[in-house]
């Protein structure tokens, strides 16, 4: 029995030295031949690809049943040799970044551990933006060309997110909110791609000013000396709806109110980096002896504007003013021509002693001026020998010209402008000192370009002067019909005892 048993022992003995390697060995021969996947040829994909075919190269699979599968869904596949599988993933499956689980399976083996395949997405690229620009405020609509755009491409403009509306693998239409971009400037437009992968892309996005909605003035100095030199700079900033300048280029036109007295130039022109525009307001009326307070009006107008009428206007107001000299010496020259005072509301002020020139070119030459002295000396040098005249004196009643433009006056005296130079003609003893005068200067045939020069001085500064034997070749006129409608036109009354009577020529200087 002992025997037996061990025998029998060391037959289990033996038999388990001999069945333990036999166990061991096909354990082996199991695990050794479980598929594997060495490599995947690509390793990875972009999304939005089209179908892709992949190369597998593994070891142990049986060639007559083995499959691939993707993420569990079995692929079409094909075996190339005992170490090499193909297999076809269909696009679907890679159009959208992530990964995949590619494994083998067979049915003497089973499945095989995964391997990972990673779908990324591409780095988006811009090609064309339509339109690179738009204005302040505006609805925003762009259009972007280009290439590597996916199914969560996102868009932004700066750092406001743009909502697509329309997308491919290479177009993308997205929109933005209104009114947030009302500043002008270069703003970044930016397309990204998440990971996997990704990446972003940025081109510059200009925001330009809207159209004029608003225009500022101003005028340095704000005040306009009527000295035919003086100039005001008058400046117009142009602004839209936001308040941001317009962009260069803009036009504006400007005009003012001051006929005769000033002018702005140039009157057009276009606006600058800043959305402004200047032209010079400069005076224009040339007299040392005219007194001028005015009112000047400077308006702007721009057009197209964003407003209902097409146009966009603004106006200012500065003064304009002008007092004549007051330290002039007795017979100076002032070459300052005078203009349009040709009747009695546009009458040239005088503050005596004063000189100056003008042309006998209307039939009427009017000044004005306050009598300091009882008596004057009223000079006239180089009066056309072609023309015939008289001086008038009369006394100012009533100033309506401010408000009516009409003036009352009184004769004083009136005398025929002499063919000789210098002809002088004394005033004596008929003017009250403060009392307002108008001297008139009536050319009724040959008026003409030549300039006379006359000359108003108080009698007292004259006193003993030469030229005083002149006075007796004086001629005192009377009007007649046609002088009465002539004067009565600028607003003088010819009295009954000036006129001339009916028996008597018609025209022409009358003695007394």
């Amino acid at each position: 029995m002992r025997a037996t048993l061990a025998h029998q022992s060391r037959y289990f003995v033996q038999a388990g030295l001999v069945l333990l390697p036999t166990l061991l060995l096909v354990a082996a021969v199991r695990m050794a031949a479980a598929s594997s996947i060495i490599g995947v040829s690509p390793p990875d994909t972009l999304a939005g690809s089209p179908d892709l075919l992949l190369t597998i190269t593994a070891s142990d699979f049986d060639t007559a049943s083995v499959t691939v599968a993707w993420n569990g869904v079995a692929l079409e596949a094909g075996v190339v040799d005992s170490t090499t599988l193909t297999a076809t993933v269909p696009a679907p499956y890679l159009a959208s970044a992530g990964t995949a689980a590619i494994t083998l399976s067979d049915t003497v083996n089973g499945p095989s551990q995964p391997f990972t395949f990673t779908i990324e997405n591409p780095v988006p690229v811009i090609d064309i933006v339509l339109p690179d620009t738009s204005v302040a405020g505006a609805p925003l609509t762009v259009t972007l060309i280009g290439s590597g755009f996916v199914s969560d491409t996102q868009v932004a403009l700066g750092a406001v997110p743009f909502a697509v509306i329309k997308q491919t693998t290479t177009t993308l239409s997205v929109i933005g909110p209104s009114d947030t971009f009302t500043t002008p400037g270069v703003y970044a437009l930016t397309v990204s791609n998440t990971g996997p992968g990704g990446g972003s892309t940025s081109v510059p996005f200009t925001i330009t000013p809207g159209l004029p909605a608003s225009l500022a003035m101003r005028a340095e100095p704000g005040s306009l000396s009527t000295d035919g030199v003086s100039r005001s700079a008058v400046t117009v900033t142009v602004a839209d709806r936001y308040g941001n300048a317009v962009s260069a280029g803009t036009p504006v036109t400007l005009s003012v109110t001051c006929s005769g007295v000033c002018a702005i130039v140039p009157h057009f022109g276009l606006t600058g980096p800043d959305g402004s525009y200047s032209g010079g307001l400069t005076s224009t009326l040339r007299s040392v002896t005219q007194t001028i307070t005015s009112t000047i009006r400077v308006s702007a107008l721009v057009s197209p504007a964003a407003t209902a009428q097409g146009f966009v206007t603004n106006a200012l107001v500065i003064a304009g003013f002008f007092t004549p000299r007051r330290a002039h010496l007795p017979m100076a020259l002032y070459r300052y021509p005078p203009l349009n005072n040709h009747t009695l509301c546009t009458a040239l002020f005088l503050n005596p002693p004063a000189t100056f020139d003008q042309a006998p070119d209307n039939t009427f030459n009017v000044y004005r001026f306050r009598a300091g002295s009882a008596s004057y000396d009223i000079t006239m040098r180089n009066y056309p020998v072609t023309a015939t005249g008289s001086l008038l004196l009369r006394r100012i009643t009533a100033d309506g010209c401010s408000a009516t433009g009409t003036m009352s006056v009184e004769p004083v005296t009136n005398t025929v402008i002499a063919p000789q130079t210098p002809f002088v003609w004394p005033v004596r003893g008929q003017l009250v000192a403060g009392a307002e005068y108008v001297l008139i200067v009536y050319t009724f045939t040959g008026v003409s370009a030549n300039e006379y020069t006359l000359t108003v001085t108080p009698r007292a500064v004259l006193a003993g002067a030469p030229g005083a034997a002149s006075h007796s070749r004086l001629q005192p006129m009377t009007f007649t019909p046609r002088h009465v409608a002539e004067l009565a036109a600028i607003g003088v009354v010819v009295q009954a005892s000036e006129q001339t009577p009916p028996t008597q020529a018609p025209d022409g200087p009358q003695l007394r």
